[in-house]
C-alpha cells in the first residue's frame, strides 16, 4: 500500500515539473525570459521567423485544400463514414505541421548571433 502512495508522489511531483516545463516553454515562445525581458532578435533571425510562418502557413493551406478535395471526393462516392477519418487525418497533420515550426523557430531563436 505503501508503494502506491509514493507512486502517486512521484507522480504529482512529476506533474509539477511538467507544469513548470510547459511555463518555460511559453515563454520562450513568446519571447519572454524568466526575468520577463523580451529577447531581441536581429533583423536576420526576423526574416527567418517570418519566412518560417509563411513557409508553414502554405503547407497548411495545401493539406486544408487537398482534404477538402479529398472529402468532396467521398462525399460524390457516398463514402460518408470515411469522411471524419479524413478529417482527423488533417487536424492530426496541421498538428504536426505547427510543431514542426515551432521547433524551427526555437532553433531560431536560440542562434547566437
Amino acid at each position: 500500500m505503501q508503494l502506491e502512495g509514493v507512486s502517486l508522489i512521484e507522480e504529482v511531483y512529476s506533474m509539477g515539473k511538467k507544469v513548470k516545463s510547459a511555463y518555460e516553454s511559453a515563454l520562450e515562445r513568446l519571447g519572454l525570459s524568466d526575468s520577463g525581458k523580451k529577447e531581441t532578435l536581429t533583423k536576420q533571425q526576423k526574416e527567418k521567423l517570418a519566412e518560417i510562418d509563411r513557409v508553414y502557413a502554405a503547407k497548411a493551406a495545401e493539406r486544408k485544400i487537398l482534404t477538402e478535395s479529398e472529402i468532396a471526393k467521398l462525399v460524390r462516392q457516398g463514402k460518408f463514414d470515411e469522411i471524419a477519418k479524413v478529417k482527423d487525418k488533417l487536424v492530426q497533420t496541421l498538428g504536426k505541421l505547427e510543431e514542426e515550426k515551432r521547433q524551427e523557430k526555437e532553433t531560431v531563436r536560440s542562434e547566437k548571433t
